[in-house]
């Protein structure tokens, strides 16, 4: 359930800019097809929502989560994209935008290898932006213990050691270790 409203945040982290005013925020869907019914009751999907307990009237935040059973087997609409969804043979789905899709990606050589250069270079940019981001975290997080070291040295009046931290990485790394910098 906590994985609902971390998903829900992180879209509304990504919708606005800084400084933006709260109320530019668009309305979002979270929306999870599960493996199995997790509220156990039959139903094709859940709707959660917030309510004002003491009023008992909806909290109209643009905020919506659905919960979509994975294994419900109705007929409507839902049943037939679940039925879908399950179905190893294309021949087994019913709806027919869906069929057509899964079929033509499935079964035409060119369609596959588009599909797997499209996912190859997302892909990378992914692992490419997830490097920047930890080399960006790596350089803040190795200023921050550096500035810490030096300025625990400078308050103990440990002058020629601050010198030796500057320009020796063997020196630093016992320091950090005596000071217990992580």
């Amino acid at each position: 359930m906590k994985r609902a409203r971390f998903n829900s945040s992180l879209l509304d982290l990504n919708s606005l800019r800084k400084g933006s005013d709260y109320e530019q925020l668009p309305e979002s869907y979270v929306i999870f097809i599960t493996e199995n019914d997790v509220w156990q009751r039959g139903l094709a999907r859940y709707h959660v929502n917030r309510i004002i307990e003491e009023l008992n009237q909806p909290f109209e935040d643009g905020s919506h989560i659905i919960y979509v059973n994975g294994n419900y087997k109705g007929t409507d609409d839902i049943g037939r994209l679940m039925n879908d969804f399950r179905s190893e043979n294309v021949e087994d789905m019913l709806l027919e935008p869906l069929k057509e899709t899964v079929h033509r990606y499935k079964n035409n050589p060119e369609e596959v290898a588009v599909m797997c250069a499209e996912l190859e270079k997302w892909s990378l940019g992914e692992r490419q932006a997830g490097r920047q981001e930890g080399r960006q975290e790596g350089r803040q997080e190795g200023e921050s213990r550096l500035t810490t070291l030096l300025r625990l040295l400078k308050a103990d009046g440990r002058l020629q050691d601050l010198e030796l931290a500057i320009d020796d990485e063997k020196t630093r790394e016992k320091l950090y270790q005596e000071y217990r910098i992580d």
